[in-house]
C-alpha cells in the first residue's frame, strides 16, 4: 500500500484541500470555533432559513457549543440544549459566558439515547452537525428514534452527515495521503499502516446515503431536502474507484456528504394506533386507491395531498405545508415533468423556490447550477443575470427563468445573457405574471414586494407585468418560442409556460 501511494498520480487540488484543513491541534479556542460556526450556518442552516425566533433548538453533538453561541448572538430561540458525549464546553475557552443565560441554555454531557431531562415532543427544531458518521449504524438509528420523539409534530430536524463514500473515508486523511484508501483496500489493511505509524485504528461507520435516508423513513420522518454533496477532488483516484465498484450508481460512489431537512408529520386520529392488522392494511390502501381515483389532486413535489394545503394571503388550499411550494410552482414543475426529459441536462435556474430545487435535484440532471443576484440560499452562482461574465457561453441545455423577468431592471439584457449560455438547440422556460389579452404594464413602484432595500442594494423590484403577445414578442427576436397552458387543479391556477429553443447554427 505504501508504493501505492507513492505512485497514485494524487491531484495537486486534492493536496492542498487538505494542507487547509485544521490539525487537531487548532480545534478550539473562540476564534476557530466562531469561525466555524459562521461556515456551518451559512452553508447548511441558513439555506433552509428555519424558524429559529421563540423556538425552543436542539444540537445534537454540540462539541463546543459555538453554533448554539451563534444562534444566541444572531436570533432569539426561546431555549437552546446542547447534548454531547463529553462536556467540551467546559473544556475549551469559548469567550462566552453560556451560564449567564441560565435557564434558556442547557448543555448536557451525554449520548442523546440517555438523555431524560428533554421533555417529549417539546423541541421545535433539531440540529445535527457531522456527528452521526462516528455512530454504529444500530446507534444511528436509535439516536435518530430518539431525536424524534423529542420532535414536536410539525417540527423540523436539519443534519449533515460524511457518508462511506467520501474521499476521506474513516478519518484516515490525517494519516494516509491517499484519498479513497478506505475504498481502495480492506480495513485490515489500512489498521496496518495505522500500526506502522504507532497511530490508533478509525471508525467511521459503512452508511452510504440511501442507507441514512433509509433509517430517517423508518423511524417516521417525512424527507422536505435531500442534498447529496459530492467529492470534487483526486478525479483519477475517484475513476479506479468506480472501476473497483462497478455496481454502484457512480453519484453514490462519489458522494461525500448527505445533508438533509426533515419534518416530523401530524399523527391522523387513530383510537388505537398501535392496535391493527393487515386487514387494516388493506382497507387503508383501498380507501387510498379509491380517493386518488376520486380525483383527488397531490403536490407534485412532495405527493401532500391538496386536502392538507393551507391558506395563504388569503387563499385557501395554496401552499403545501411539507414542500412549501403554492400554484405557480406547482404548475410549472408539473408540466416539466409531463414535457421534459431533465436526468442527462445541464440546468440554469434562476432564482427557484425551493420546491423547485428539490424537485429538479430528485430528477438527477447531469448538472443543476442556481443563481441569485443576492448571495442567499448557497447557491452554485451568484450573478447579475443581466451581465454574466463569470458564466461561459455555450454551457446549458435548459434554462429556467420562473417568476423572474418583471422582477429584472432590464428585462431585455437578461434574456439575450440567457440566450448566450444556452447550448445551440438548448431551451428556455419563461413563466410569470403574464396575461392574455392585455399589454405589458410598467409599474410605477418597483419597491413593493423586495422592498426599498432589495431595490437599493440589487436593483430588483416589481417592474413590469407582461402581456402575452408582448412578452411573446420579446423572447421571439432570439429564441423559437411555443407557448403552453399550465395548471395547477387544487387551486384551479391556469399560466402560461414559453418554450424558447436557440436556433442551432
Amino acid at each position: 500500500m505504501g508504493s501505492e501511494r507513492k505512485s497514485s498520480g494524487i491531484d495537486e487540488d486534492y493536496l492542498d484541500s487538505r494542507s487547509k484543513l485544521a490539525t487537531r491541534e487548532e480545534k478550539g479556542g473562540s476564534e476557530w470555533g466562531g469561525d466555524m460556526a459562521q461556515r456551518i450556518w451559512d452553508g447548511l442552516y441558513s439555506r433552509h432559513a428555519p424558524a429559529i425566533d421563540g423556538a425552543t433548538i436542539l444540537d445534537i453533538g454540540c462539541s463546543w457549543g459555538y453554533l448554539l453561541k451563534h444562534i444566541e448572538e444572531n436570533f432569539k430561540p426561546a431555549k437552546m440544549i446542547g447534548t454531547d458525549i463529553r462536556p467540551w464546553w467546559e473544556i475549551e475557552d469559548h469567550g462566552w459566558d453560556y451560564n449567564s443565560l441560565a435557564d434558556r441554555l442547557r448543555l448536557i454531557a451525554s449520548d442523546l439515547t440517555e438523555v431524560e431531562e428533554i421533555p417529549v415532543e417539546s423541541i421545535d427544531l433539531a440540529m445535527c452537525t457531522s456527528v452521526l458518521q462516528y455512530l454504529t449504524p444500530e446507534n444511528v438509528e436509535a439516536n435518530i428514534e430518539k431525536a424524534y420523539s423529542l420532535i414536536k409534530p410539525g417540527g423540523e430536524m436539519i443534519l449533515r452527515t460524511r457518508v462511506w463514500s467520501s474521499a476521506i473515508g474513516a478519518d484516515l486523511h490525517r494519516d494516509i495521503g491517499l484519498p479513497y484508501a478506505h475504498l481502495l483496500y480492506s480495513k485490515a489493511e489500512t489498521d496496518k499502516v495505522l500500526e506502522e505509524k504507532g497511530k490508533p485504528a478509525k471508525y467511521l461507520n459503512w452508511l452510504d446515503s440511501n442507507s441514512y435516508l433509509a433509517i430517517f423513513h423508518r423511524v417516521g420522518f417525512e424527507m422536505i431536502d435531500v442534498r447529496r454533496r459530492l467529492n470534487h477532488h483526486a478525479e483519477n483516484v475517484a475513476s479506479r474507484v468506480l472501476e473497483m465498484y462497478p455496481w454502484v450508481e457512480p453519484k453514490e460512489v462519489l458522494c461525500a456528504e448527505l445533508e438533509v431537512r426533515m419534518v416530523k408529520p401530524f399523527e391522523q386520529d387513530s383510537n388505537n394506533s398501535s392496535d391493527f392488522d393487515s386487514e387494516m392494511i388493506i382497507n387503508e390502501t383501498i380507501e387510498q386507491e379509491n380517493k386518488d381515483n376520486c380525483g383527488d389532486s397531490r403536490c407534485v413535489v412532495c405527493d401532500t395531498s391538496a386536502s392538507e394545503f393551507e391558506e395563504m394571503n388569503g387563499v385557501e388550499r395554496r401552499r403545501c405545508p411539507t414542500c412549501g411550494s403554492v400554484e405557480r410552482t406547482r404548475g410549472v414543475l408539473n408540466w416539466i415533468r409531463s414535457n421534459e426529459e431533465v436526468s442527462e441536462l445541464e440546468i440554469f435556474a434562476v432564482a427557484p423556490a425551493s420546491a423547485t430545487s428539490r424537485f429538479i435535484s430528485e430528477m438527477c440532471p447531469k448538472k443543476f447550477d442556481r443563481c441569485d443576484i443576492r448571495p442567499i440560499n448557497n447557491f452554485e452562482i451568484t450573478a447579475d443575470i443581466t451581465n454574466m461574465p463569470e458564466v461561459k457561453g455555450s454551457t446549458y441545455d435548459l434554462a429556467m427563468a420562473i417568476k423572474v423577468l418583471e422582477h429584472c431592471h432590464d428585462d431585455l439584457s437578461a434574456i439575450s445573457e440567457i440566450h448566450r449560455i444556452l447550448r445551440p438547440g438548448g431551451r428556455l422556460i419563461v413563466n410569470g405574471d403574464i396575461s392574455d389579452g392585455r399589454s405589458t404594464r410598467e409599474m410605477d413602484d418597483p419597491t413593493s414586494y423586495y422592498g426599498k432595500d432589495g431595490f437599493e442594494e440589487y436593483n430588483i423590484g416589481t417592474f413590469r407585468k407582461y402581456g402575452l403577445k408582448d412578452i411573446e414578442a420579446v423572447l421571439s427576436r432570439l429564441f423559437e418560442i411555443k407557448t403552453y397552458v399550465v395548471k395547477d387543479p387544487p387551486t384551479d391556477y391556469e399560466g402560461f409556460i414559453i418554450e424558447c429553443t436557440k436556433q442551432e447554427k
